[in-house]
Parts: C-alpha cells; sequence; structure tokens
C-alpha cells in the first residue's frame, strides 16, 4: 500500500494508475483542502494521455485533485472534516470530486495513542512526570537542552512546533508571542 499525504503527493496514485503494470494499492489523505497544489499547465512535467484533462482544475492542474480522483481509498483527518469539506464552503472546488468516491471516501480521526505516549509511563524519556507531579518533566527538559547543546536554564522557555507556519496552525500568533516569552 502506498500512503500519499496532501497535494504534495497527488500525482503518485495518478502516475501509479497510469504507469505502473502490477500497481500497488494506493491511499491519499488530504488534511487541509485549502492547499491544493494548483500549477499552469505548461509548469506539469508531462503526464500520461489523459491525465492533464482528468486533474484540471479552472484552466489550471491540481495535484490535489489528482490524489483524490486516482487512489483507491481516500482519508481525511477526521469524521467531522470529512462531512464539512462535502460543502462548498470547505471543499474548495473539489467537493464534488469527494462526492463521487462515495464509499471510498472516510475520515479517520487523527491524533495520538495517549497509552502508548503518556508521559507518565514512557520508557523512552529521561524521566516520567505527571500532571500532580512535573518533576520529571523539568529534568526531560533538561536532558533535551544538554542534547541539543543549548544552555541549561530552568528558566529559559523550550517551544516546539510541528506543523506548517501558516496562520490556520497560528504561527503568527507564536511569532507574534515571542519577545514577550
Amino acid at each position: 500500500v502506498v500512503h500519499a499525504n496532501d497535494w504534495h503527493t497527488g500525482l503518485l496514485p495518478l502516475l501509479l494508475t497510469y504507469e505502473v503494470t502490477e500497481r500497488p494499492r494506493t491511499v491519499f489523505t488530504s488534511h487541509n483542502m485549502a492547499f491544493q497544489g494548483i500549477f499552469p499547465r505548461e509548469a506539469v512535467p508531462a503526464l500520461p494521455d489523459g491525465a492533464a484533462d482528468a486533474i484540471e482544475f479552472y484552466g489550471r492542474l491540481s495535484y490535489l485533485k489528482a490524489g483524490l480522483r486516482f487512489a483507491d481509498r481516500v482519508t481525511t483527518v477526521s469524521p467531522t472534516y470529512a462531512r464539512e469539506i462535502l460543502t462548498s464552503e470547505y471543499g474548495f472546488g473539489l467537493e464534488g470530486v469527494l462526492e463521487e468516491r462515495g464509499g471510498n471516501f472516510c475520515g479517520i480521526l487523527n491524533g495520538i495513542d495517549d497509552e502508548i505516549w503518556n508521559p507518565a509511563t514512557d520508557p523512552f524519556l529521561s524521566a516520567n512526570y505527571r500532571v500532580r507531579d512535573t518533576t520529571g518533566k523539568r529534568l526531560c527538559k533538561r536532558a533535551l537542552q544538554e542534547e541539543l547543546g543549548l544552555t541549561v536554564d530552568a528558566e529559559t522557555p523550550v517551544i516546539g512546533f510541528v506543523s506548517r507556519l501558516t496562520d490556520q496552525k497560528m504561527a503568527d500568533v507564536l511569532i507574534e508571542a515571542l519577545d514577550w516569552i
């Protein structure tokens, strides 16, 4: 199974459909329909005959549409988001493509397994901690500062941000708050 995520990988199911004789099964997951990877036809590398027409989007080509149309299954990040992107408000012009997928489209709630990634029991942490006893959290911070070659200082904040750098993910709020922090 090939699992492609977001527009960056949208051509993969298309190319596998057109160019591989023993094609693996494919799953395409859209995390955010607003990011579609839309390019002028002339900017896209040569595509198999008929492929450009299949992913045409208002005179341009959409990598997201390619993933949505050519993957065996299409998923998104939650059942709620799956319902939302079937509407014109959140589908960004591709709600009809999703609707055509029928039973091959669903939302799967993303997130972590809090039994495996539990700071109270995680064997990979430098120290364990709990809501009411955060001593271990301070020890983990110290170990991280040491491992990354940072100045070891209990008063210096350490901020982790694993996401796209977009306003939608509040990166702008984080940047504005840095001076205050």
